[in-house]
């Protein structure tokens, strides 16, 4: 068998983790961002992370 390169274009699931990451991360900072224009952005962020 033929070795494949570490970040070759035959790696499975490569692009759609490191999108999924992307996207995760755009919108935890979008989420954080709208708490903190609020007066309790830290405590209503606190409340959903332990609802959730």
């Amino acid at each position: 068998m033929r070795r494949v390169p570490a970040f070759g274009p035959r790696t499975p699931g490569l692009p759609e983790l490191v999108e999924g990451l992307f996207f995760f991360f755009f919108f935890f900072f979008f989420f954080f961002v709208q708490q903190r224009k609020e007066v309790k952005g830290f405590d209503r962020l606190s409340q959903a992370g332990i609802s959730l």
